[in-house]
């Protein structure tokens, strides 16, 4: 997922080329790394719920492979239960009734196993998600991990500043 070059240049000038109020020049950059993590939540998000769907949609079709099994089972126990003579007009009406039924339950296997395949294929995409969220999220963290070590610099730098003005006033205190 490449992140889109209008928002970053936007960020960009908008920060004035990354300088935030603390002198930080990277903060364009930890705004980026915050958007693409977001957007990379967002993806994972959408490829839970595809997964999720695909899911149910296997389950629908297992479904109407079990109703049509017993169907099937249905139609059988009605022509072994049969009551006396049958004529062969029923009887190969009964057979060609039983062939469709297992022609339909063939079909609608194969249809599960279709349906198997597209939920692997996004659960693929669900792993790739989740490993470009982590991916977002430890540069993310790098950036952060900088911006903090910046902050502590620049509070022993201020603190030594304040350090040596205080040094500087004593010494012209001093007769």
């Amino acid at each position: 997922m490449r992140a889109d070059p209008s928002w970053i240049s936007a960020v960009y000038h908008r920060d004035v080329a990354g300088a935030g109020d603390d002198g930080y020049r990277l903060h364009a950059l930890r705004r980026i790394r915050e958007q693409q993590e977001s957007e990379r939540k967002q993806a994972l998000a959408d490829a839970i719920a595809a997964t999720a769907a695909a899911r149910q949609e296997v389950a629908r079709r297992q479904q109407a492979v079990r109703d049509a099994r017993a169907t099937l089972a249905d139609a059988i126990a009605r022509e072994a239960a049969g009551d006396g003579p049958v004529s062969a007009h029923a009887l190969v009406a009964s057979r060609r009734y039983r062939a469709r039924l297992e022609a339909e339950i063939e079909a609608l296997e194969q249809r599960v196993a279709e349906a198997e395949k597209i939920v692997a294929a996004r659960e693929q995409a669900e792993e790739e998600a989740r490993a470009a969220l982590a991916d977002a999220a430890r540069e993310r963290m790098a950036v952060d991990k900088h911006y903090e070590q910046y902050r502590r610099q620049r509070a022993r730098d201020r603190a030594r500043k304040e350090e040596d003005a205080a040094d500087d006033i004593a010494q012209r205190r001093k007769p």
